[in-house]
């Protein structure tokens, strides 16, 4: 059992929804999903004072991408910065690489369309959760473009923003 597993929930399959008289929405199971990815990002950083948890997913095509960042007093730390366990770090991106598929799944199931890109910001604070999806594609009708790319660009946009 990983350090992660206690925060990975199991999708429902439909079948067993409706052998228990649940019935579950789409935005209930997409959201489940995202709250799972904060929960992962509490984890990584447990023990410290975060502020706010950035989260970023790539969704396109065959690649799936994750990574967070957080805000700590004032200054924005990334997650591979945040532990110094090179293991546990690759453990959290593939945990959170396995949300994204969850969450393509999902919108697959519910015949809805997967964004292509997916942004959370959760205040620690006040417990509030800001979302911004992007379903046109990012990094593949620009080559040079890559997921890592688009997040750094965020992590320095937030950093300027902080100051």
């Amino acid at each position: 059992m990983g350090l992660f597993d206690k925060f990975k929930k199991k999708p429902i399959k439909q079948n067993q929804l409706e052998s228990n008289n649940l019935k579950k929405c789409f935005e209930d199971e997409f959201m489940d999903v995202q709250e799972g990815m904060i929960a992962l990002c509490e984890e990584l950083a447990s023990g410290m004072d975060i502020d706010e948890i950035f989260v970023y997913g790539s969704i396109e095509e065959d690649a799936v991408s994750f990574n967070a960042f957080y805000r700590v007093q004032n200054n924005t730390v990334t997650a591979s910065k945040l532990s110094s366990d090179i293991e546990m770090t690759k453990q959290f991106l593939r945990e959170g690489c396995n949300d994204l598929v969850c969450l393509s799944e999902i919108c697959n199931e519910h015949d809805k369309p997967v964004p292509t890109e997916i942004r959370l910001r959760y205040n620690t604070g006040n417990k509030h959760l800001d979302t911004h999806y992007e379903y046109k594609p990012i990094c593949t009708i620009n080559n040079n473009l890559l997921p890592s790319d688009v997040f750094s660009s965020w992590v320095e946009s937030m950093r300027k923003e902080l100051i």
